[in-house]
């Protein structure tokens, strides 16, 4: 039995595990046991960022205090796991500071009483040369506190490198199995600790070829890539079995065996756990897996990602356990384990209370008290080159709102964005970005760019937030940096390898290769993960490795389809065709093995061998191949420089400074694209994620400027497109063979604004349109009938006086009824003295085979019952609107059933549906549509939060369709599909003047000169002067630049909803208070409907969505959250509307083409016109099948589709904001 002291570390532990680890209590596993190890591991300890500069100190002050508990061990032990430096800020500040880069790594693991590390990958980065000097050491190496460098006090490690070949490492190779010596590689050491001996055995990735330059530096087993097969990891096993095994009979009585390894991937350790004999312990480096115990404290931010330890039977048929952890200098690892008397692990001694993974951040520190144990020789290093480095922290290059993430990897939840080696991240995007311009500016046409996500070495930001970096400043420079920046020394650890860009020519099939093999390591974390731009590709993670991509498209800057490149995972078009990109030289560096057959390039990249020089044996390509490939290093072209010197022209660091410096060089101008979990990804879209989807997007077959379009209706019998333009003009467009050619044949001004159209058809070939005008909504409207004619004029056939701004007009197929949908809207003075809300109604025409009219019929609500209509779920809201529904009633859009039966018009703001039975000309219901419940979808609903950043929000939203369309399906039902944009009554409903500046304002009827603007009254007529200043004589306001204002001479300046509104901000209102839209920080942007609100929910307008509903306003179904992520997915996504309506679905179009029928949903608010497809045969299934996208179009307004025969046809889209008119080419091949 053990009895010992408790230190004063020892006090955060929970007392009674003390009792039980030091026998104060029994604990019959004493019993059994006759060897206690401690082991400290440490993962990856490189100074990777700036952001560990404090971590480094505290890690050693960790250490100390652990090591100074007394937990009964009978030997300790202190491994590292390779990497123990890396390229980057602190690496190179140690050759200014002390003679060679990374003497301060060396020395920190000296410091830190290293007993052997191995050897990883990163320590042959800066070249065989550099390591074997700070292994060596002396004073030609350089110098550290005060005295010439020793080098390496422990020995490196690995038992299946070959040195022989390199004159640098090959002296300082020392034969396996000997006590540890500084200075020295070696495969094996023998610790004598507590009089026993323990065997360390080093392994190092046998694909270590693939993933730096390893100066003929030879890995054993000979592999096709970093990621191991099967029979790879079976080799793998037999070499390092080799080594124990030697270890073990040259050692009598040594009975404990640890493997210190740096094989990157964690799944290969643990499966070498199993094929093994006689090693207890596995150290697994590099994979840097968060691995925690039930008592482990992670860091803010951090999320687990296995168990710590992990158990296995091995070989032998005794047990091994797999330590790991995250690395620079993050976390230390301890693990104290129990060893019967034949050396055999006894798993049941493992106290999560004692061991595991710590924290270094400030609190590990605190928890353990050991903040006077900071080892003051490390804290003399990491001071020096704090100092160093810091006259790059204040070179400013570009701005972002953002936290860059370079975080490896993740939980793999939707809502996690970690990390660059799994899923896009927004620094991954930011850097391929910065490539393909560089690359551009050299050779215009480059369109791709790839790079692989383990390059990216950094996160910028404040990684303990998640934000932006902080603002800093430093007395003794005096020198300081505002929030957001970016220096030039986040760039340099972000890109430590600083590789040179290479241009390349590839075929279709090699680029499809090449993205299949960076998304074939998944779900595995792997270095090769790609990095995108100028490229956006979907994939299945359940597919077989290889065949994983479905749909894959190289695009302009603009979004438009340059190539597709796969299609429902089929390689289409020519697979030899090719296109010019841009990599990097590491990644694209043809490998060879030992007999010089060709490997594939860096992280195992299948790009294609250009090797010309066959002097050293290895396979060479012919000068016509080189010649295609054409290979071009831009750090060779003696490029000039830019705005940004600190790096070299043609390299990622150089073209990331310029690419910040020329678009994120202001903090107004700051990068913000908000990093998002892989559901949100848009350019590399993971299809194992609910609703994700990407669909190379169909551009327009010709476009034209109309300068004014809204409605657009097709006259078949002419082949025009009749275009109402939001005036008094409606234009007429033909189009050439297959829609190409747009051009305006008749500019008709009509007597009034032309709010909508309509066209028919008849047997004859003729064509007539209908017109509905009104010039002043306080007055009621008009619908004119018109010929289309040969000679492209109108003949006037009847015109007819309607309701109140009749806003929507339909006419039946069989050109017998013409329904219009009059909306009576209030004016902008509703809620004032001024205030005019006329009543809402429906219009009727039924006509002859000669659009003639036979009769009409007005239907008004005058004779409603509130209280029934209350009762059908019918927002009655506005002003006196139950004691007279009529005028709250606001019929929106009209559509009429495909069997000429039935029209249906929205009540937009009533949030509900009218149905009109044709034949008695009698509206038969008006149901309400309900609300919808976003319970179990994700939205964003702030339009501060950086981006697209949608989650699970507590709240219900209207429906409050617009447009809609209606059809027949195959069993024979008719069924409606409605565009939930949503809308609110506010007034004034219009502004008429915005402040150009900050200041004092002021207005009146004097005509003062240099007035700011000048408009008419929109109460007398009368022209109102505004001034910057005091120069107008009837009032003044103090306003803010982009303020907006209603100004009238009776009432003044008012905002836009000063007389009347029935929406608040959800962070405005006083409940419910355990919601987050409410009271969560930045969540309380949600606009929310007054009337609907309650104190147990909240409800908002619109529902984001489309919907199908049967010909009673049942619900079937409804696309929930699609439409907002679709438009995220293509980059489309305007975050200003998160907190209103999204992207608010406009228009519906519906065609049957042959037995299947699919849908056209508009969307208004996304940031060029986009057009989602769904295939909706099946009611209850709708799919989402493709997508149209117009970058040079906004605000699509409405569409129809032209069929030019059973299976395809043309989808014309009229945009209101750009004035355009957009022809799409579909058939049913392209789904």
């Amino acid at each position: 039995m053990r009895i010992c002291m408790l230190s004063s570390g020892d006090l955060h532990r929970p007392l009674m595990n003390w009792f039980a680890i030091y026998g104060l209590v029994e604990w019959s596993a004493l019993a059994s046991m006759a060897f206690r190890l401690q082991l400290f591991h440490l993962s990856d300890p490189s100074a990777a960022s700036n952001t560990i500069l404090d971590d480094i100190p505290r890690l050693s002050a960790v250490l100390a205090a652990l090591r100074g508990q007394s937990v009964g061990a009978d030997a300790n032990l202190t491994l590292g796991g390779g990497d123990t430096y890396l390229p980057g800020l602190f690496f190179s500040a140690s050759k200014d500071l002390y003679g060679t880069k990374g003497i301060a790594d060396i020395e920190i693991q000296n410091q830190l009483g290293l007993d052997a590390a191995a050897i990883g990958n990163h320590e042959f980065d800066d070249g065989a040369d550099t390591f074997a000097e700070l292994i060596s050491g002396g004073s030609d190496v350089g110098s550290i506190l005060g005295s010439a460098f020793r080098g390496t006090t422990f020995p490196y490690l690995s038992s299946n490198l070959d040195f022989s070949s390199n004159a640098d490492l090959s002296p300082l190779v020392k034969p396996g199995g000997a006590a540890p010596q500084g200075n020295s590689i070696t495969s094996s050491t023998v610790i004598t600790r507590g009089g026993e001996k323990i065997g360390v055995i080093g392994a190092t990735t046998p694909g270590l070829a693939f993933i730096t330059s390893t100066d003929g530096v030879t890995a054993r087993p000979v592999v096709s890539a970093q990621d191991l097969s099967a029979a790879e990891i079976d080799a793998l096993a037999v070499e390092i079995q080799r080594e124990v095994d030697a270890v073990v009979a040259a050692n009598p009585g040594l009975n404990k065996v640890v493997l210190t390894s740096h094989l990157q991937i964690l799944d290969i350790e643990k499966s070498l756990a199993q094929k093994l004999r006689n090693v207890d312990i596995i150290m697994a480096g590099g994979s840097e897996a968060r691995l925690v115990d039930s008592n482990d404290r992670l860091r803010d931010g951090d999320t687990k990602q296995g168990d710590y330890p992990q158990f296995f039977t091995n070989a032998g048929g005794t047990r091994t356990a797999v330590v790991s952890g995250p690395g620079d200098y993050s976390y230390l690892g301890r693990f104290v384990i129990d060893f019967d008397a034949s050396g055999n692990l006894l798993d049941s001694s493992y106290d999560p209370v004692v061991s595991g993974n710590y924290a270094t951040d400030a609190q590990g520190v605190v928890d353990l008290k050991a903040e006077a144990l900071v080892d003051p020789e490390i804290s003399r290093i990491v001071n020096e080159v704090r100092e160093q480095i810091a006259s790059g922290e204040y070179g400013i290059l570009g701005y972002s709102d953002v936290f860059l993430n370079a975080t490896r990897s993740g939980t793999g939840k939707a809502t996690d964005p970690d990390g660059v080696r799994t899923q896009e991240t927004n620094l991954g995007n930011l850097t391929a970005d910065a490539n393909l311009a560089a690359a551009k500016a050299f050779d215009p046409t480059v369109v791709l760019s790839i790079k692989n996500g383990g390059g990216i070495r950094a996160s910028i930001g404040d990684s303990s937030s998640r934000g932006p970096s902080e603002a800093e400043s430093d007395d003794i420079l005096g020198l300081s940096k505002d929030e957001g920046a970016i220096s030039q020394n986040d760039i340099k650890s972000t890109l430590a390898f600083n590789n040179g860009l290479r241009l390349l020519t590839l075929t279709r099939q090699e680029i499809v290769g090449l993205l299949e093999h960076g998304i074939g390591a998944l779900p595995d974390v792997d270095g090769r993960f790609p990095q995108v731009s100028g490229v956006k590709f979907s994939f299945d993670p359940a597919k077989d490795v290889g065949s994983r991509i479905q749909d894959a498209f190289i695009h302009d800057d603009d979004g438009a389809v340059i190539a597709q490149l796969v299609k429902d995972g089929q390689l289409v078009g020519d697979a030899g065709e090719t296109f010019r990109i841009v990599t990097l030289d590491f990644l694209s560096s043809p490998r060879f093995d030992e007999n010089g057959n060709y490997t594939g390039a860096g992280d195992s990249y299948p790009f294609p061998n250009y090797n010309l020089d066959g002097s050293a044996g290895e396979a060479t390509v012919s000068q016509e191949v080189f010649n295609r490939i054409n290979p071009v290093d831009l750090k060779k072209q003696s490029l000039s420089d830019g705005a940004s010197t600190f790096a070299a022209a043609g390299t990622e660091q150089d073209a990331l400074a310029e690419f910040l410096k020329a678009n994120h060089g202001s903090a107004s101008k700051a990068y913000n694209a908000l990093d998002l979990g892989a559901p949100a990804d848009a350019r590399i879209v993971n299809l194992g994620f609910s609703g994700s989807s990407l669909f190379a997007p169909v551009t327009p077959t010709s476009s034209i400027d109309l300068g004014g379009a809204e409605i657009v209706t097709w006259l078949k019998g002419a082949n025009v497109a009749a275009v109402s333009g939001g005036d008094e003009t409606v234009r007429f467009v033909k189009y050439g063979a297959d829609f190409s050619d747009p051009e305006v044949v008749l500019e008709y001004e009509f007597d009034g604004d032309v709010q909508s159209v309509a066209s028919y058809t008849d047997d004859d070939g003729k064509s007539y349109i209908a017109v509905a005008m009104s010039k002043d909504k306080t007055k009621k409207g008009h619908v004119g009938f018109y010929e289309f004619r040969d000679n492209n004029t109108l003949k006037e056939k009847f015109t007819n006086r309607v309701g109140y701004l009749p806003d929507s007009v339909a006419w039946s197929e069989n050109g017998r009824y013409v329904v219009v949908a009059n909306e009576g809207e209030p004016n902008d003075f509703y809620g004032s003295d001024d205030g005019f809300d006329p009543e809402g109604s429906i219009s009727v025409f039924r006509l002859n085979g000669d659009v003639e009219k036979l009769n009409n019929k007005h239907r008004r609500f005058n004779n409603l019952d509130a209280s029934k209509l209350l009762a059908d779920g019918v927002r009655l809201s506005g002003l006196n609107a139950t004691e007279n529904p009529s005028l709250d009633l606001e019929p929106e859009y009209v559509t009429i059933s495909p069997d000429n039966r039935y029209a249906f018009v929205t009540l937009q703001e009533n949030n509900a549906v009218a149905k009109v039975d044709l034949k008695s000309l009698d509206v038969v219901s008006i149901k309400g549509l309900g609300s919808k419940n976003w319970d179990g979808l994700s939205v964003d609903t702030s339009d501060k939060d950086g981006g697209y950043q949608p989650g699970d929000r507590d709240f219900n939203s209207l429906y409050m369709p617009d447009g809609m369309d209606s059809f027949i399906a195959g069993d024979g039902k008719t069924y409606v599909l409605m565009a939930n944009e949503g809308d609110g009554r506010v007034r004034p409903d219009d502004v008429n003047f915005e402040a150009p500046e900050d200041g004092t304002y002021s207005f009146g009827s004097n005509d003062a000169g240099n007035a700011t603007e000048q408009f008419k009254d929109p109460l007398t007529g009368q022209t109102i002067y505004v001034y910057s200043g005091d120069a107008g004589n009837t009032g003044s306001f103090e306003a803010e630049e982009g303020d907006e204002f209603f100004i009238t001479t009776k009432y003044g300046a008012i905002a836009d909803d000063d007389f009347y509104s029935d929406e608040k901000r959800a962070g405005k209102l006083d409940g419910p208070l355990d919601n987050l839209i409410v009271s969560g920080d930045g969540e309380g942007r949600l606009k929310t409907i007054t009337d609907q609100n309650t104190a147990d929910s909240i409800t908002a307008f619109g529902g984001r969505s489309f919907s199908i509903r049967d010909a009673n306003g049942n619900l079937v179904w409804d696309s929930g959250d699609q439409l907002d992520r679709i438009a995220a997915d293509y980059t489309l996504y305007d975050d200003g509307r998160s907190d209103d309506k999204g992207v608010e679905p406009e228009h519906v179009e519906i065609v049957t083409l042959g037995d299947r029928s699919f849908a056209f949903i508009a969307l208004e608010r996304a940031t060029s016109t986009l057009i989602p497809v769904y295939e909706i045969t099946d009611v209850n299934a709708p799919k989402h099948v493709h997508t149209f996208y117009a970058g040079g179009s906004l605000s699509p307004e409405a569409s129809v589709f032209v069929k030019t025969d059973d299976e395809s046809g043309q989808l014309l889209v009229s945009s209101e904001v750009s004035g355009t008119l957009d022809a799409f080419k579909f058939n049913v091949n392209m789904v």
